[in-house]
């Protein structure tokens, strides 16, 4: 429900409302569900002040599910 109202909601707090849900799927194991909605906020909100994280974020769970270390 989180991320279909965020969806509505372009700009206002729709990138936190994502964010949030996809760091509770990342505290539940679902890794591919968090990476899904990390790329989504990527692409639909471009400009958001939460970019870095979300990209810091997905090339975590990219390590941790590519099962590599990076030095």
């Amino acid at each position: 429900k989180l991320a279909a109202a965020a969806k509505g909601h372009q700009g206002f707090m729709g990138d936190r409302a994502l964010y949030t849900k996809a760091r509770l799927l990342e505290s539940k194991g679902k890794t591919e569900e968090a990476k899904a909605l990390y790329k989504s906020i990527s692409a639909d909100y471009p400009n958001t002040t939460l970019r870095e994280e979300v990209t810091r974020r997905l090339a975590l769970l990219d390590e941790a599910t590519s099962g590599t270390a990076s030095p």
